[in-house]
């Protein structure tokens, strides 16, 4: 098994800067709005939505407060969490 090369070495904190400005608005948002809002480009890999995310609840930047039906194209609806500004 060979390892996954990833070419966007940036993507995790380009992300991690639109998160947190997306968090500040104060209202609750899905991983799709940092795509809707900021034009976030997609990850190398998927996974690394999940790591984003992760990271930035355990920093104390932002916390879950909920679900709902995703609206990402090709998600088809599957669950999705959602978050708002730790404070």
């Amino acid at each position: 098994m060979r390892a996954a090369v990833f070419e966007d070495l940036d993507w995790m904190s380009d992300a991690h800067e639109v998160l947190v400005k997306v968090a500040a608005e104060g209202k609750p948002f899905d991983a799709y709005a940092l795509t809707e809002k900021a034009e976030l480009r997609d990850p190398p890999s998927s996974a690394m939505w999940g790591k984003l995310f992760q990271q930035a609840n355990e920093a104390g930047v932002i916390k879950a407060v909920g679900f709902h039906r995703s609206r990402r194209p090709g998600r088809s609806g599957g669950a999705c969490r959602v978050w708002q500004v730790a404070a």
